[in-house]
């Protein structure tokens, strides 16, 4: 199941408030040409997953729920700004008996 972190919930509740998004906006992960995009929706549509977090809502729509299985949504700092990362599970290689 996919986690968030607490940095990177509080990553988001930022982002909301800076983008002028009251409390009640949503954070929702939607797919955009491949790539996994961050929006704010007042609601769930059909199918999103919603992940466990208690600053914020973080819901996956239904195409990206299924590629970021098992991964971790966090936070870190790049080249001076915050920015999210989706760290996906690393799968293990098979080894010869």
């Amino acid at each position: 199941m996919m986690q968030i972190t607490d940095s990177a919930q509080a990553h988001l509740v930022r982002v909301r408030k800076e983008r002028g998004f009251d409390e009640k906006q949503v954070a929702r992960f939607v797919d955009n040409e491949g790539r996994v995009r961050l929006t704010f929706a007042p609601a769930a549509e059909p199918g999103d997953r919603e992940l466990t977090a208690n600053e914020i809502t973080v819901l996956l729509a239904p195409e990206v729920a299924g590629r970021l299985k098992n991964g971790v949504i966090d936070a870190r700092r790049e080249d001076g700004k915050d920015v999210l990362v989706i760290q996906r599970p690393k799968v293990a290689k098979p080894t010869s008996a």
